[in-house]
């Protein structure tokens, strides 16, 4: 190799780079990282987006019993909370 020029075969075509990279390795590198950009992208804009779990038809009252039996709130919590929103 002279230069740093590849070596060319006995039919004339180019030999492989002796590290293994061939002329495609950035391309395919490049389209994976833009990929793996656009995933994330996706994941984040879709947890931000989600929907709630509360209709903006729920009461305060309806909201609070809600959160009570997910588990969210200890029962002292829950009536403390209760008589705040004076139900």
């Amino acid at each position: 190799m002279v230069n740093g020029a590849s070596e060319v075969g006995p039919i004339g075509a180019r030999m492989p780079r002796p590290d293994g990279l061939g002329p495609h390795h950035l391309m395919i590198v490049q389209i994976v990282i833009v990929a793996a950009a656009l995933v994330i992208l996706w994941w984040m804009l879709r947890s931000h987006y989600k929907k709630s779990s509360f209709n903006k038809s729920d009461t305060p009252l309806d909201i609070l019993n809600k959160r009570y039996a997910a588990g969210e709130l200890t029962k002292e919590e829950y009536e403390r909370l209760k008589k705040d929103i004076g139900a």
